[in-house]
C-alpha cells in the first residue's frame, strides 16, 4: 500500500503539507508507513500499489502535536459503483447536489444534509468520496440506510442504488 503524506483540513478545503515529486510513502509488508506533518485535522489517503482500478481509502484524523498517532485504514478493491443521483462534498460529507426525481430526492435527501452513518455504521472518519463508495458499491436495486444530520435533527433515510 502507498500512502500520501497527510493533508491538513481547513474547513471544507485542504492543502498539502508537502509539495514535492516524491510524495508517495511506501509501506512495509504489514501496510505500516510513517510520515511527519503538522498537528490538527488531516486527510490520510492511501491506494494499493500497482493498481490502476482506484483501490484506495481516505480518512480524516486529528493529529496531536509532538505525538505519534496510529491510523488504521482498510483499502478494498472497489466494485463498480451505482448511483443515488446525488453528489457529496469531499471534506464534510454534506450533500451538495440532489437530482430532481432521482433516487436521493425520492428518499428525502436534501442539499446540506450531512451523512454521518451508512447502514448504522459511522462514516464520520471518512471523506465524501469514500462515503459515497460505501453507499453506492452494492447491487443495483438494493437500499443503503443513511443517517444524516439536518440542522439540529438526525434523520434516517433509505435510498435505492441503481446502475
Amino acid at each position: 500500500m502507498r500512502g500520501n503524506p497527510p493533508i491538513p483540513r481547513q474547513g471544507s478545503s485542504w492543502g498539502p503539507i508537502y509539495v514535492m515529486d516524491d510524495m508517495d510513502v511506501v509501506s512495509d509488508a504489514a501496510g505500516h508507513f510513517t510520515v511527519s506533518g503538522s498537528a490538527g485535522d488531516v486527510l490520510v489517503a492511501c491506494r494499493l500499489a500497482g493498481t490502476l482500478d482506484g483501490a484506495r481509502v481516505n480518512a480524516f484524523v486529528t493529529l496531536q502535536a509532538d505525538r505519534t498517532t496510529e491510523v488504521l485504514l482498510k483499502a478494498v478493491k472497489p466494485a463498480p459503483a451505482g448511483s443515488i443521483d446525488a453528489r457529496i462534498q469531499m471534506a464534510d460529507r454534506a450533500i451538495v447536489l440532489v437530482e430532481a426525481n432521482g433516487a436521493a430526492a425520492k428518499a428525502g435527501l436534501q442539499v446540506g444534509d450531512q451523512v454521518i452513518a451508512v447502514d448504522g455504521i459511522s462514516v464520520t472518519d471518512l471523506d465524501g468520496m469514500s462515503t459515497m463508495q460505501v453507499i453506492t458499491q452494492r447491487p443495483p436495486g438494493s437500499a443503503a440506510v443513511l443517517t444524516v444530520q439536518r440542522g439540529e435533527a438526525t434523520r434516517t433515510l433509505s435510498v435505492v442504488v441503481h446502475g
